[in-house]
């Protein structure tokens, strides 16, 4: 793990040739695919940005943060799952995201960061659920890298939070499974705030179902 360490070799040429995403870091944005964009002020997510996804466990913060993923590597962006145990990739194929695209690192342990800072080279976006809690000065190192790389990162705070602020928080401030003889589908409200002039506003969306739609009623302030 050489991210931040000042003796890191050089890649390849033809290395990072084979990595490179396929969206150009001169973009200002990564593009998201409906419905994702939906989800958010712009209809892609800003290079270079942290967003945390703010959930209590089992009221979908892991789905949600999977559907962005799904979202960009369905345009053919490259993506990264660090720190999940058991991702689950029928769920993940079920959501739309690409696996041919997506790199999968589900125990880093203590070098979660190390990681984050070496996939930054050849990924659009990270989902990031770090083991614990993190120090305000690591998180800042992460995100710094994040940003000169030209890298979205999307956290899962729900265990030990995020000490710095994100760009973005989409928050889950409640959920609910329906269905009769069977779940089909998890309804929950969604709170969006950002900095940058981004007003907090919510809405309540049903979760995807395996054909990737999301239904929901529009926007409130």
């Amino acid at each position: 793990m050489f991210a931040f360490s000042p003796l890191r070799p050089a890649m390849p040429e033809d290395l990072a040739a084979r990595v490179r995403p396929a969206s150009l870091a001169g973009d200002r944005q990564i593009p998201l695919v409906a419905p994702w964009a939906d989800l958010l002020p712009a209809t892609g997510v800003r290079r270079g940005s942290t967003l945390a996804v703010v959930a209590p466990a089992g009221t979908g913060g892991l789905t949600l943060a999977l559907g962005l993923l799904a979202g960009a590597t369905a345009v053919g962006s490259w993506g990264a799952v660090v720190g999940v145990d058991s991702p689950g990739v029928v769920a993940m194929a079920d959501l739309g995201v690409d696996l041919a695209h997506t790199l999968l690192v589900p125990r880093p342990r203590g070098l979660w960061a190390e990681v984050v800072g070496d996939l930054v080279d050849g990924v659009d976006l990270i989902v990031l659920r770090p083991p614990g809690r993190v120090a305000p000065r690591l998180a800042r190192r992460v995100a710094a890298r994040v940003r000169e790389r030209g890298t979205v990162l999307v956290v899962l705070v729900d265990g030990g939070g995020w000490p710095i602020p994100p760009d973005l928080t989409l928050g889950v401030t409640a959920a609910r499974w329906r269905g009769s003889s069977r779940l089909e589908d998890r309804a929950m409200t969604l709170q969006v705030a950002g900095r940058g002039g981004v007003r907090p506003r919510e809405r309540v969306v049903v979760l995807p179902d395996r054909h990737g739609r999301l239904r929901g009623g529009p926007w409130s302030d």
